[in-house]
């Protein structure tokens, strides 16, 4: 049929949609769908339903929704032409280029990146291994002898040099069939003023930066100079890499990550090969960086729980703090591994060694002992001030306890600690929840309350996609004038389309591929249960008079405007007439009600 897509279908009927979001979110069987907590937006009880039967998956809380192609879209910050390329790998198809025009220039320049990134960590890694260059011997020096690094890891990993000319690549590069534009686009080259072309990273130790896939998508580059700054610099942002969206070694990890359900959190390169070599294969390295949202939800598809184990710096304290939030709101437990003074993870392991590191990861603390240590040390607690800052400070980790017994014995040890009582914490608690009731009211918009037309027009475009049987009794008396959603219109045109065809929800959600808005209303119609048991003409009559009552009401409405405007006294009295049959109409629907 003219709707249908079967490569899509194809695709879809390969891929187990439960099997496919399992692997990003922990779902729970729920009678004939599965229920977990949304990747989408912060939630503590679950609203995600995944219905294998329909083959959608919708939220009731932030509304996202669609087929397999739009979870993928939406999860992975994929166009939906890179969704489908994605999906067809998984499932073994081979996609017609010719059809959709899937492979399309973006994805071609995508690939063509990723080739380009191959061959240039090969060059990197043999100017590591094999170059005379002084600062190659340097670079050698560092990794192998001063930081311990193996010769097998440094493969695995991606590590090299670049050599300080930052040309002799470019040339490589161009036996390779590449040319500076590519270079450049791949966030590797780099324009100086005076127009000539060089490598972004030329005289310092590299590090490749992998997706979870494997495939490498940047690089990061290394000073071997004392007063050189920054320190670190990494590819600009290509169409494949973008700092802030990956995590440094989590190619290597996932499996052992999903395993334990626990990842460590580093913070940087180094800090993360030292684990990893010391036999500690659930980490992940956050690449210097400040832990963004994306990077948590990506932590999020392999682990339920976050030990944090930052620098014992200042600055290690605040990105620690940071993160704790970041990862809290993403629905992830969180502990953090308090390392002493002045280390990092990479000097500990290598001064102190595994065992001693082991024993750190052993005394992880809860948020609220780590937060409670920290405040202490800043305020002390002898002065009521102290108090108040101490209280005032873990408030957001007292509120963020869902069990209940946790809450109340977090809440005795730190009355007791304090010396105050446990009504006054309480009371404070009390004061604060009553002010965000305050602030949800003043969100809630009319938009947010289900009409009662809204949920009729909900209701019958259901009926039209579920029983074939009934769409010429609703299509003959429904003008597509009735339904006051735009979304709901264009379904309703498609239906009107295709009256006589046999296509379902799913095909439905083909004609809309790429479709946000769509993808989410269609999901929404798709998941929505209905008070009714039985489909019958009764019940489509008065639901269709629903939407004419509504109808017409929203006609007087615009007459009502127009005779406000008018000063014309026959253009008043006609307008007027109008009104007045209206009103009749509406008045005998309800009475056949």
């Amino acid at each position: 049929m003219a709707i249908q897509d079967q490569t899509l279908e194809e695709i879809k009927n390969r891929i187990d949609i439960v099997e496919l979001i399992s692997s990003y979110v922990d779902l729970k069987p729920a009678g004939k769908n599965y229920r977990g907590l949304c990747p989408f937006h912060e939630e503590k009880t679950p609203s995600f339903i995944v219905s294998p039967e329909k083959g959608i998956f919708h939220c009731f809380g932030c509304g996202a929704g669609g087929s397999i192609f739009n979870f993928i879209m939406k999860i992975e910050n994929l166009s939906f032409q890179d969704a489908v390329v994605h999906l067809s790998r998984k499932a073994g198809i081979e996609l017609p280029t010719s059809k959709r025009n899937i492979q399309n220039k973006e994805y071609r320049q995508k690939a063509k990146i990723i080739q380009l990134n191959q061959i240039v960590q090969k060059y990197y890694y043999d100017s590591l291994i094999h170059s005379e260059d002084p600062l190659a011997r340097t670079s050698r020096q560092y990794l192998f002898q001063k930081r311990g690094i193996k010769l097998s890891t440094a493969e695995q990993f991606g590590l090299g040099y670049s050599p300080a000319d930052g040309k002799a690549i470019i040339e490589y590069l161009y036996q390779h069939g590449f040319n500076g534009n590519d270079f450049i686009q791949a966030g590797i080259g780099n324009v100086v003023r005076k127009g000539e072309l060089y490598d972004r990273f030329r005289g310092r130790i590299t590090f490749a930066l992998h997706d979870t896939n494997g495939e490498i998508v940047g690089f990061a580059g290394r000073t071997l100079l004392e007063n050189e700054n920054p320190k670190y610099i990494n590819s600009s942002d290509s169409p494949v890499f973008s700092k802030g969206n990956n995590l440094y070694g989590l190619f290597a990890t996932k499996n052992e990550i999903r395993k334990t359900k626990t990842v460590i959190l580093v913070e940087g390169y180094m800090d993360f090969l030292s684990l990893f070599e010391s036999q500690i294969t659930n980490c992940v390295a956050s690449m210097g960086t400040a832990l963004t949202a994306h990077q948590a939800t990506l932590i999020r598809r392999f682990a339920e729980e976050v030990v944090i184990c930052y620098d014992s710096d200042n600055a290690g304290k605040v990105a620690t703090f940071r993160g704790m939030d970041i990862l809290t709101k993403k629905g992830l437990s969180v502990k953090i591994a308090v390392l002493p003074a002045p280390y990092d993870p990479d000097s500990f392991l290598r001064k102190k060694g595994e065992e001693a590191f082991l024993e750190i990861l052993k005394q992880k603390k809860p948020i609220f002992d780590y937060q409670l240590e920290l405040l202490l040390n800043e305020y002390g607690s002898k002065s009521l001030e102290s108090q108040i800052h101490i209280i005032r400070g873990l408030l957001p980790s007292i509120n963020a306890m869902t069990d209940s017994i946790e809450k109340s014995l977090k809440i005795r040890s730190l009355a007791q600690y304090l010396k105050v009582p446990e009504t006054l914490i309480y009371n404070v608690l009390k004061g604060t929840r009553e002010s965000e009731k305050k602030i949800k009211l003043f969100k809630t918009t009319q938009k947010d309350a289900v009409h009662g037309s809204v949920k009729a027009e909900k209701i019958l475009i259901k009926f039209l996609l579920e029983e074939r049987s009934i769409r010429n009794l609703i299509c003959d008396q429904l003008p597509i004038e009735y339904f006051s959603i735009p979304e709901h219109r264009r379904i309703y045109q498609i239906i009107l389309n295709n009256i006589d065809e046999d296509f379902s929800l799913s095909d439905l959600i083909n004609v809309f591929s790429g479709d946000e808005s769509m993808s989410s209303c269609i999901s929404a119609l798709g998941s929505m249960e209905t008070e009714f048991h039985e489909i019958n003409e009764e019940l489509i009559q008065s639901l269709i008079k629903t939407l004419k009552k509504a109808e017409l009401r929203r006609v007087r409405t615009l007459l009502a405007g127009e005779l406000a405007q008018q000063k014309d006294y026959e253009s008043k009295l006609l307008i007027s007439k109008q009104i007045e049959e209206i009103d009749k109409e509406i008045q005998g629907l309800k009475t056949r009600s």
